[in-house]
């Protein structure tokens, strides 16, 4: 976790887009970089056309349930 305080916060240009706390903080998690990779690594599947044909097929059996 890191912990960004408003005197850090103010100050940075993407604060706009950013939380929307009436105390202007934000906290950020990190997950365990195990997770991390896995994550990337799916999604990464996720964007090949193998997978995306056999998600097809699964959204439409689900989808009729």
């Amino acid at each position: 976790m890191a912990r960004f305080t408003k005197s850090q916060c103010q100050p940075c240009p993407a604060r706009t887009q950013c939380t929307t706390s009436r105390e202007s903080t934000r906290t950020v998690g990190f997950p365990p970089r195990e997770l991390r990779d896995l994550q990337f690594r799916v999604r990464t599947e996720q964007q090949t056309p193998e997978w995306k044909t056999r998600y097809a097929v699964c959204s439409g059996v689900e989808r009729h349930c």
